[in-house]
């Protein structure tokens, strides 16, 4: 009787870009700074978003042990912006995480299967001529690099 009142999840708050976590560490003895989308959490096993695209930027002036040059690392947070709006362009996305190094930016992006990655990447290194965009994807029905940095 009272398994009829399932909890049910606004997925519009899957969505929302109003709570990251930022977590600080070292990777290979410099420091790294990854931005976790905290909305994300409750959605993970649950959503259509089934194919993880992992965007990868080295950094033009790369500066080892320390974090990117604040010039550079702004031209970067435009792209960021600009990948997620061309995702969402070609239906549902949701970005989950924004790491940074001294050396390179990634941006780790949900999304439904059936975009064509090739051509979205090609799209990309069309429209962002000042860096080397570098892209990956794979099916993750659980995110699990998404729950690698979200549980810490």
């Amino acid at each position: 009787m009272f398994g009829v009142f399932k909890k049910v999840h606004d997925s519009s708050m899957m969505f929302a870009d109003d709570n990251w976590q930022v977590a600080q560490g070292e990777y290979d003895g410099s420091p790294i700074v990854v931005r976790i989308n905290a909305n994300l959490r409750s959605f993970v096993g649950k959503s259509e978003l089934l194919l993880k695209i992992g965007i990868a930027i080295p950094l033009n002036n790369p500066r080892h042990g320390e974090m990117p040059d604040p010039e550079e690392n702004k031209t970067v947070s435009i792209i960021e912006d600009k990948v997620l709006e061309m995702l969402k362009s070609k239906g549902s996305a949701v970005q989950a995480l924004a790491i940074t190094t001294g050396t390179f930016k990634e941006f780790v992006y949900y999304t439904k299967p059936e975009i064509d990655v090739a051509s979205f990447h090609q799209e990309l290194k069309i429209g962002i001529p000042s860096h080397n965009v570098q892209c990956i994807a794979t099916i993750e029905k659980n995110w699990e690099t998404y729950m690698q940095w979200a549980n810490g």
